[in-house]
């Protein structure tokens, strides 16, 4: 990171035109500069926060003098006044390389006071105005080294999907024996918007073991179409907005040389339905990874589930075993099968019945025209023992589709677009659960 930013900083100082003078002679602009850089490179910082001081003493705003200013600072441990004159130096410049060099020692005063959290922020920013792919990628590995120090890891969420089936609606709203929908029942269109919080801090660390306290939120709301508006006026998407709040802890452990991780979580939760209280979650997750080749790795796990329903809602336990398998190719191409078998027990018929489930992935490594792909579909059957509509036993199948494609050539402060594409489609012997769903949604993955 040092080299990085020194080399930036010689490139400030060769554009600009400020003017300097020691106590015994006058130097032309480039001479001061040239100077100062000279004595960082020979490891003189004090030296060179002269040479700096009295370059800002005739213009406050200097840039280069201020980056230089910094990175002595930074030289010293002075990290809280490598900041000032790292933040003015950013808000003084509209040159992206400036600008980058600016962050980026920003970012090391925020790192030397183990402001990690900030300094992750400020790499981020750095990083939409890096000058070079090197330079860029220089920012990733600073940020991976930060990431692996700092113990909170937080992530956000974000899309946007225009879908044709927002509430997971009936195609047709005559069902079995006559009976007839309301709108609310039947599919109906609009735009999917959430966003999410993930946050973890870690507790402890050993050689062998880590434990994470875990936190997450999300927000999920529709905005409906005008034909869905026309099919009843009194409907609103937020009368299908759902929230999730949970809390937890996650904890890995090696327990023999040279195995993988086996992890175990467990996750408390609330989640409200249009805008009122809906169920409360306890969740318990067990997974074992094995390698079974160089890039081969099979992981079985195990999740039960309880949910309490809240306004005499029916309670629900969920029990899934299963296992995903995945394969690395030598171009970088992945490869992925899953498997799992799930028991949902209930007092009411529609959360009560056995199913088990299929996927398939692939992600190519290697981008198309800048573009990058993932493919993916699934299989689901669930066998219901009763249903009123059917006055007897139930049986679904569900088959998806899936496709996404990152844009590699477009970033914004480290995170590129990515544009899913999904389909659904589910068959019952109950008319009731005969829908089809199409979204094309937008978000944003970090790209390090």
């Amino acid at each position: 990171m040092r080299k990085s930013i020194l080399a930036a900083i010689a490139g400030l100082m060769l554009s600009t035109t400020a003017v300097a003078q020691t106590s015994e002679q006058t130097l032309s602009p480039l001479q001061a500069q040239e100077l100062g850089l000279s004595l960082l490179n020979q490891g003189d910082a004090i030296g060179a926060a002269n040479v700096a001081n009295a370059l800002l003493v005739r213009n406050p705003n200097d840039v280069s003098a201020l980056v230089v200013a910094a990175e002595s600072a930074i030289r010293t441990d002075r990290f809280q006044d490598a900041l000032g004159f790292a933040r003015r130096a950013f808000r003084a410049t509209a040159r992206a390389d400036s600008k980058y060099t600016a962050a980026r020692l920003i970012a090391s005063a925020h790192a030397g006071l183990r402001q990690d959290t900030r300094a992750q922020i400020w790499l981020r920013r750095a990083r939409q105005y890096a000058p070079t792919p090197q330079a860029a990628q220089s920012v990733a590995k600073e940020f991976q080294f930060l990431r692996n120090r700092n113990p909170w890891s937080t992530s956000l969420e974000f899309g946007i999907t225009p879908s044709t089936n927002i509430n997971n609606g009936a195609i047709d709203e005559n069902i079995n024996r006559g009976f007839v929908l309301s709108a609310d029942g039947v599919a109906l269109s609009g735009i999917k918007i959430n966003a999410g919080l993930r946050t973890s801090y870690r507790l402890r660390q050993s050689a062998r073991s880590v434990t994470f306290f875990t936190a997450d939120a999300n927000i999920t709301t529709y905005a409906l179409s005008d034909e869905s508006k026309k099919s009843d006026p009194t409907l609103k998407g937020s009368d299908f907005e759902y929230t999730t709040t949970a809390v937890g802890l996650r904890h890995r452990q090696i327990f023999s040389e040279g195995a993988l991780p086996t992890d175990f979580s467990i996750r408390f939760g609330r989640q409200t339905y249009a805008g009122e209280p809906y169920v409360k979650t306890k969740e318990f997750t067990a997974s074992h990874s094995w390698s079974l080749g160089e890039n081969t790795r099979l992981t079985p796990f195990i999740t039960a589930v309880d949910q309490r329903g809240y306004n005499d809602r029916a309670d629900v336990r969920i029990y899934t075993v299963g296992a995903n398998l995945r394969h690395g190719f030598a171009n970088g191409d992945q490869l992925s099968f899953g498997a799992t078998k799930r028991e949902s027990r209930s007092t009411f018929s529609g959360s009560d019945y056995d199913g088990k489930s299929f996927t398939i992935g692939y992600d190519f490594g290697q981008s198309f025209q800048g573009m990058s792909f993932g493919f993916g579909a699934s299989l689901e059957e669930r066998d219901y023992p009763s249903d009123i509509l059917v006055q007897g036993a139930r049986r679904d199948k569900i088959i998806g589709l899936d496709m996404s494609v990152t844009f590699e050539n477009l970033e914004f402060y480290g995170f590129r677009p990515v544009i899913n594409v999904n389909s659904r489609r589910s068959r019952s012997n109950s008319d009731r659960f005969d829908t089809d769903t199409f979204g094309l949604g937008f978000d944003l993955r970090s790209s390090f």
